[in-house]
């Protein structure tokens, strides 16, 4: 039926009714697991990259305060 059920369903997330239409999505092709899962890795994703910019603008004002 959808090729990608997974990047449908954040598609679906986007959507007013957001909710709703993901759940009724993820009951019908049974991907309950694959979306909480892609959904943490999507939330891991976010904290490395704001941890690795904390790190550059840290290692920035170190050199901006040296100079």
């Amino acid at each position: 039926m959808l090729k990608k059920p997974i990047l449908q369903a954040k598609e679906l997330s986007g959507q007013e009714n957001a909710d709703e239409a993901l759940q009724l999505f993820m009951r019908i092709f049974d991907i309950k697991d694959r979306v909480k899962e892609e959904s943490n890795k999507e939330k891991h994703n976010k904290v490395i990259t704001l941890e690795q910019n904390k790190e550059k603008i840290l290692q920035q004002l170190k050199n901006v305060s040296t100079h």
